[in-house]
């Protein structure tokens, strides 16, 4: 969600403005559009309100692959530490 938590928040021990610019590259949907999502799934009483339009299909594949998952996790640190001050 395109908030100003990723301008005003703390990185601790990470290099704040390539966390920024790596997280502004993608499109991000509005404070404004993420309530009117919201209270559409409250609406229909879902208990897990997730803005993301592969949700179900990726639990699905992490549930059938779950090398897929450890992999994906593996790139993900790695992107973390890569983004570390050192």
């Amino acid at each position: 969600m395109d908030t100003a938590i990723y301008d005003n928040g703390y990185a601790i021990g990470l290099h704040k403005p390539k966390i920024n610019e790596t997280v502004k590259q993608r499109k991000m949907m509005s404070p404004e559009a993420f309530a009117a999502f919201a209270l559409k799934g409250l609406s229909k009483n879902k208990p897990i309100i997730c803005p993301i339009p592969m949700r179900k299909t990726m639990e699905v594949f992490f549930h059938l692959f779950p090398a897929a998952h450890r992999k994906l996790m593996r790139l993900v640190c790695r992107v973390v530490r890569e983004a570390q001050v050192t």
